[in-house]
């Protein structure tokens, strides 16, 4: 179980996820008991404000980190969470203290049958009077104090929150004068009573609020049964958030205060852990449900936002644009169906058929129809019209591979290290000792990256080793007949394990240090001869992202890096020691 193993070891090499989730996951105060039981949603909650607060922005991915967190679930003997389990595994950033108690409960009133009479009839009279008057229900403005007359019991009836005639037989209470909140074990005190004299928010604003929708209702109701389920938690931090971002305030320490109190106060059975953690220690920002959620619908308000001036961006470039009935796209299309030579005319065809071709490109599953419908991609040329595309899709940069001159020395410096096996020990004394020329120190790097840069797992079954991701990084073929044998294996084992073949670095020579100076990109019956190293990667870098093909996941780290680095291609995702590698090359 998740108790043999320390908390970091179970985050870093188990799950394998970065050094900064684990800092993240520290400050949320979770442990390996949460994170055996923290949904999906709440994750997201905790990594996109650790995400959006970073220096870096990261953006993680989400689904990736909760799968892995699902399988150490099941290895572990956690089992699967489904919708049956909600309400128990949800229940996260619980108060551990349970003996603490409210200083500020008002104990019960002793009431006498007279009183207690009067203030059922007060109750339904003025309930009946509501709901005839009642205008359509608004959002408490929380910039007007919600007071209640002080008084010395714990239920004070507020009879505008009610829409319905309300008797002593309809009470759930067995006190008569008890209003529906109080009954359901909700708590009205005045500001003084809670030690805010001048408060914005307070038990009454949240009452309120509560009271203008069904859901709101709902939880007022269930709070008789006791704690609110994870869900009703969630719904209910869902009505503050959505309060909190329509005031337009700022979430100050003050006013998440404010939040929790109100809810402790309205909720008796809730505690204020759960919903405010104050920032502490390293912690820049405060914790708890209520934060998370706000800094969380911001956040998607802000990509939202984004996503909607990307839209009409691309709408307005696109007015009046029709690629198809374009009389220049047609005819280059047209001769392209039927020729292929002379290629500078292609050359000059290829950009001008780019708006028919663009829609399938960058879609892994339109690559057979887009290699069919343009025979020229295989030609030995092929990889012009590649570059070509990739130009024209503006989506990294394609001077990319000039990265290579400015930090191939660093890199030198950063893979020079101890290993403890022999074959990576045997690159790094060729790198000190030989005078290798920059394909072998190119070639030397990629493989002596994946030490570093560690491989994960391919399949839910299957984890390449070091090794196996260091052979696979590049093919090393001394003839045109290994060259496919060792492709063939490859796109064998690649199926076998469910997966869809990835373009190929083959380069010739025994190894490394024996390089001929032929230097290949292979994927299906493409093959692309060229004269270095680094144009070799490039010509892979941009094919792959030409037709949405994934890079080869035994290696992938390796290609993150050099995508997300060299060509500032977007990745799917971010992994520790890539930022850390990427830190180290952007210092000074």
């Amino acid at each position: 179980m998740a108790t043999e193993r320390s908390f970091r070891d179970i985050v870093l090499h188990e799950l394998q996820l970065p050094v900064e989730i684990l800092d993240t996951f520290e400050g949320a105060n979770i442990d390996s008991d949460r994170l055996s039981r923290i949904p999906r949603d709440e994750l997201e909650d905790v990594l996109t404000v650790a995400g959006t607060t970073a220096s870096e922005n990261i953006a993680w991915n989400i689904d990736e980190i909760f799968r892995r967190i699902v399988e150490w679930r099941q290895e572990s003997g956690f089992g699967i969470i489904g919708f049956e389990d909600v309400e128990i595994v949800e229940d996260w950033l619980a108060c551990d203290n349970s003996e603490e108690t409210e200083t500020n409960t008002v104990e019960p009133r002793d009431s006498s049958a007279a009183s207690e009479q009067k203030s059922t009839e007060q109750i339904t009279a003025d309930t009946e009077v509501c709901r005839e008057t009642e205008p359509s229900p608004k959002i408490p403005d929380p910039s007007i104090d919600s007071k209640v007359d002080s008084a010395t019991s714990a239920a004070v009836p507020v009879p505008t929150l009610h829409r319905k005639t309300t008797t002593s037989d309809d009470l759930p209470s067995s006190l008569p004068g008890t209003s529906r909140a109080a009954a359901a074990g909700v708590r009205f005190f005045s500001p003084a009573s809670t030690g805010k004299e001048n408060r914005n928010f307070t038990p009454d604003v949240l009452v309120q609020l509560l009271e203008q929708t069904i859901v709101g209702r709902q939880l007022i109701e269930r709070a008789a049964s006791g704690p609110l389920s994870s869900e009703s938690q969630r719904e209910l931090v869902d009505i503050i958030a959505e309060y909190h971002c329509a005031s337009g305030i700022k979430a100050t320490e003050y006013v998440l205060r404010e939040y929790a109190e109100s809810i402790t106060t309205v909720f008796k059975d809730e505690t204020q852990d759960t919903y405010l953690v104050i920032r502490g220690g390293t912690k820049r920002n405060p914790g708890g449900k209520i934060y998370y959620r706000i800094s969380n619908r911001k956040q998607k308000a802000a990509k939202r936002k984004r996503i909607e001036e990307k839209h009409q961006t691309e709408t307005q470039k696109q007015a009046g644009k029709q690629p198809v009935d374009d009389p220049t796209v047609k005819e280059a299309e047209y001769w392209l169906e039927h020729n292929s030579q002379p290629w500078e005319t292609t050359l000059n065809k290829w950009k001008d058929s780019f708006p028919a071709r663009k829609p399938l490109l960058m879609k892994s599953n339109a690559v057979e129809e887009v290699l069919k419908r343009f025979r020229h991609y295989s030609n030995e040329f092929g990889f012009q019209l590649v570059d070509k595309d990739f130009d024209l899709l503006a989506k990294g940069d394609k001077n990319g591979s000039r990265t290579w001159d400015l930090c191939l020395e660093k890199l030198i410096r950063f893979v020079k290290r101890p290993y403890k096996d022999t074959f990576s020990s045997d690159i790094v004394e060729q790198l000190v000792s030989s005078e290798l020329d920059q394909n072998s120190k190119v070639c030397a790097i990629l493989i002596l990256l994946n030490n570093i840069l560690l491989p994960t797992k391919v399949t839910k079954t299957f984890k390449p080793t070091i090794l196996s991701a260091q052979e696979d990084v590049i093919f090393f073929a001394a003839s045109d007949a290994e060259a496919i044998q060792k492709v063939n294996e490859y796109n064998e084992t690649v199926c076998k394990l469910g997966l869809k073949p990835s373009p190929k670095l083959v380069f010739r020579g025994e190894s490394f240090k024996t390089l001929t100076g032929v230097f290949e990109v292979h994927y299906q019956n493409i093959v692309y001869r060229l004269d270095s190293a680094v144009r070799a990667i490039d010509v892979l870098i941009k094919f792959s992202t030409v037709f949405g093909l994934e890079h080869s996941r035994i290696s992938r780290l390796v290609w993150n890096f050099v995508s997300s680095y060299m060509y500032k291609l977007p990745v799917p995702e971010e992994y520790g020691s890539i930022i850390k590698l990427k830190r180290y090359l952007s210092a000074d």
